[in-house]
């Protein structure tokens, strides 16, 4: 987390001297060059950091090194903007670093240039991109990332109803991620309709109706409409959504940003419709990210703009509440700059603003959001993995996925250094006659045979073919279980047949146990010091039947 605090500590420290005191286009030039410089440092030196880290990674080094073709990866929905990107830089490099780089200064310079050019606040833009995760997006969600870039890149073009570059921007960027073409109805209705009290209700009732019914719309988009996108369908991605507590800062930034717009933002500025309808779009779908996570990456080419929308309806505070309630100091107080005891209520709303934002990134940092925490660099990578040991092409997080009960204890011995597992017992674990399966199990490190468990409740851990945890009881256990030197902390619960029949593994509050009636694996890599895989086998089924967990690991 140090490189984390180090990133605030230069967006706020810096914030100051070079953007508030005395400010300057020179001083504004060199704080933006600063902290998306060390942003672009976070971004290119990082290993194994985000969710599809390793899945991108795989997919460049098979591009390059000829293990898949063009029409390989339209048929799995890779756009060719990006697929033509990847084909340009393996003209002149093959390192993967390299071109994480590249994509890297695609979409950080555009998201930089139209920080310093436009925002009335270029430090608070820029703490925002961090704070709502925008930065983190970038980590993990490329494509889009690339794609959102873009569309902010063409800010003027939407603000001033320029529609032809306005089309030209939204297409371009759905060469990178088809999903920035959402911005092509929300960019004409926020043109068509002015935002007003009649229209926005109007528009909420049939968001409202929207939500109630967006099962069946889903499933209409991705039958007749966009049918490549129906392998989701009934996946995940789509069946669950993300938590409610995600839908507050959107419309914290509604409130603030509509309550401007109804006070008189509308008649100072000409582009305020503009923007206001942006943000109310914005949150409906954030609505619906709530019910269905794959539409998260729908919400970012709009929500892109709250970065210059925030800044400016503050600038209009400012001016809106000049003068009022302005505190009058006496004594030594008087002497206190005068610039300090004017516009409360913009003082304020400011303070609110920040102290959310910074609660929010606090929120996202211990619900590992994106897998970006924590950080781990190239250069740990480099210290713990040679050439050798690293295989490029293979996409980590696929390791076990599926794999048959055998196939994964095989796997896993065969891999042991890598790998440290922690198995959990639920329920009846007992009585399979396939005696090659405890003896797999045993060769991996663990100490107790599950033929000999009888229905009691057991934890195990083992790494590099030796357990270092192996506890059974007639009881329900209940076990905090620490990793690289207290970098990782579990909390394992085992209840066999007579002791409550369950499963937990949880870590950083969720719980990645699949509650298989049997035994659940979670698997950590020692390389990333991460967990990588959670799974589990049925036991009493005569197939020994996989179960993956739903929720998004790594």
């Amino acid at each position: 987390m140090a490189v984390y605090y180090l990133l605030f500590a230069l967006i706020l420290g810096l914030a100051y001297p070079l953007c508030v005191r005395n400010p300057s286009p020179k001083k504004k030039l060199l704080y933006v060059a600063v902290t998306f410089g060390y942003l672009f440092f976070l971004s290119v030196f990082r290993y194994g950091i985000g969710n599809d880290y390793f899945s991108y990674r795989s997919i460049f080094y098979n591009f390059v090194y000829g293990n898949t073709t063009w029409k390989d990866l339209i048929k799995d929905l890779m756009e060719p903007g990006y697929i033509l990107l990847m084909k340009i830089v393996s003209i002149f490099t093959v390192e993967y670093t390299v071109f994480n780089g590249i994509v890297a200064l695609l979409i950080l310079l555009p998201t930089a240039y139209i920080i310093y050019r436009y925002s009335k606040n270029v430090w608070l833009s820029t703490l925002m991109y961090v704070c709502i995760t925008f930065f983190y997006n970038s980590i993990n969600f490329t494509r889009q990332s690339l794609s959102v870039a873009i569309i902010f890149l063409g800010y003027r073009f939407f603000r001033d109803k320029k529609h032809i570059p306005a089309v030209l921007v939204i297409l371009a960027a759905g060469m990178f991620h088809y999903t920035s073409l959402v911005m092509l109805p929300i960019y004409f209705l926020s043109v068509l309709i002015k935002p007003n009290v009649k229209s926005l209700c109007a528009l909420s009732a049939v968001g409202a109706l929207i939500v109630v019914f967006s099962e069946r719309i889903l499933h209409f988009v991705v039958t007749y409409i966009l049918p490549f996108y129906s392998v989701y369908e009934g996946t995940q991605y789509v069946t669950r959504g993300l938590s409610k507590s995600y839908l507050i800062v959107p419309a914290f930034l509604l409130i603030l940003i509509g309550a401007a717009y109804f006070l008189g933002w509308r008649k100072k500025s000409e582009y305020s419709a503009v923007l206001m309808s942006f943000m109310f779009y914005s949150f409906f779908i954030w609505i619906f990210v709530t019910k269905h996570f794959i539409l998260e990456r729908f919400s970012m080419p709009v929500y892109i703009f709250t970065l210059i929308t925030v800044p400016e309806v503050l600038d209009f505070y400012r001016e809106y509440f000049d003068g009022k309630g302005a505190v009058k100091l006496k004594g030594f107080f008087k002497r206190l700059p005068k610039s300090i005891t004017q516009n409360p209520v913009h003082k304020a709303v400011y303070a609110v603003l920040l102290a959310v934002m910074l609660i929010y990134n606090d929120y996202c940092a211990a619900s590992g959001v994106h897998g970006v925490f924590p950080y781990h660099s190239l250069i740990q990578a480099i210290d713990k993995l040679s050439e050798t040991q690293i295989d490029r092409t293979l996409n980590y997080r696929d390791v076990f996925i599926g794999d048959e009960y055998y196939e994964f204890l095989t796997k896993a011995y065969n891999h042991r250094e890598r790998y440290t597992i922690i198995a959990v017992i639920k329920g009846y674990a007992s009585g399979n006659p396939e005696e090659i399966y405890d003896n797999a199990l045993v060769k991996l490190g663990a100490e107790t045979r599950l033929n000999d468990l009888d229905g009691k409740s057991c934890v195990m851990g083992f790494t590099n073919g030796e357990s270092f945890l192996n506890i059974v009881s007639d009881d329900l256990i209940s076990e905090e279980i620490t990793l690289y030197d207290g970098k990782v902390t579990l909390q394992v619960v085992s209840g066999g047949v007579n002791a409550g029949d369950t499963c937990e593994i949880i870590l950083n509050g969720t719980d990645y146990s699949v509650n298989a009636e049997g035994v659940n694996f979670i698997v950590f890599d020692n390389y990333l010091e991460k967990m990588i895989d959670a799974h589990g086998y049925d036991l009493r089924d005569w197939n020994l039947k996989y179960y993956y967990t739903s929720k998004y690991i790594f």
